[in-house]
């Protein structure tokens, strides 16, 4: 037995059932979106900026290693005219030196290096500055009896 299909023209939406939303539908749906967003992008926000303070976090801790990693090696290598002796942190670009690929958005501040001696970077608009605290000697950074200590600015 076959089956007959109905002329196209005989087609009543009541054999397809509902064909499209209603204005209260859409309605709802912007309304519930609009919710949606009003809760989601201050948390983003929030985020972002937890974010960048973390990045900045990390780059102050691999910072603290580099100078430890540094010391330790000159402490090893005491011989100024040892290929394996490392220079002393006591600069910006010293400190960047001794760190392993540090991040391309941290660098000496633009008009070369500074008393005290920093690196700094700008992170989703807010500024991050690490500093090589002074000795007891009045110098900066690493000597040949003392690791290079550091201080964050954030």
């Amino acid at each position: 037995m076959e089956k007959k299909i109905k002329p196209l023209s005989l087609l009543t939406s009541k054999d397809y059932g509902q064909k499209g939303f209603t204005l209260i539908e859409l309605i709802m749906v912007i309304v519930i979106l609009g919710i949606l967003a009003a809760v989601a992008v201050p948390k983003y926000q929030s985020l972002k900026g937890d974010a960048s303070k973390a990045a900045a976090n990390g780059m102050y801790a691999g910072a603290q290693a580099a100078c430890a990693i540094n010391f330790a090696n000159n402490m090893l290598h005491p011989d100024t005219t040892d290929s394996a002796h490392s220079p002393l942190i006591t600069t910006g670009a010293t400190l960047l030196a001794a760190m392993d690929n540090p991040p391309s958005d941290w660098g000496v501040p633009a008009g070369g290096e500074t008393s005290p001696p920093t690196i700094v970077a700008t992170i989703s608009g807010n500024s991050y500055t690490i500093t090589i605290l002074k000795n007891t000697d009045g110098s900066y950074g690493e000597t040949t009896t003392a690791k290079a200590k550091l201080s964050k600015s954030w």
